[in-house]
């Protein structure tokens, strides 16, 4: 499956513009204030995502922990890194991962980390 083919779920500390871009690129993109569910832990998160078949867009470490130390099923997780700054740098990271038409076989994990102008993909598939 194309990166550019998942549904996601995007965490609170993901910025509205981010969701914005997303959806204006044809992306199906839930987002967690929008959906009455902010202040869920993300272990609650997590499950919402698996079991609405989505996968979760984040600037949160922890889905990892959930995954690899506690063995909570999921589809997916994108971390992005740095997290948490001007959501022109994430939608930009983004665009790139959409861009680059990313082939993924799930479940897995993706962490895109921006430096400068350049964007490091990891993908784990597990």
């Amino acid at each position: 499956m194309l990166f550019s083919e998942l549904s996601f779920i995007a965490d609170e500390n993901i910025d509205q513009e981010v969701v914005k871009y997303l959806r204006s690129q044809d992306v199906d993109v839930d987002y967690i204030p929008e959906l009455g569910l902010s202040g869920l832990s993300d272990r609650q998160i997590l499950s919402v995502a698996y079991n609405k078949g989505k996968s979760i867009i984040t600037h949160d470490s922890d889905f990892g922990d959930l995954i690899f130390i506690e063995n909570k099923p999921f589809h997916a997780v994108v971390y992005l890194r740095p997290g948490h700054f001007d959501p022109s740098l994430t939608i930009d990271s983004l665009k790139q991962l959409l861009d680059k038409e990313i082939e993924v076989n799930l479940p897995a994990i993706i962490v895109a980390t921006r430096k400068s102008n350049k964007l490091n993909i990891r993908i784990r598939e597990l």
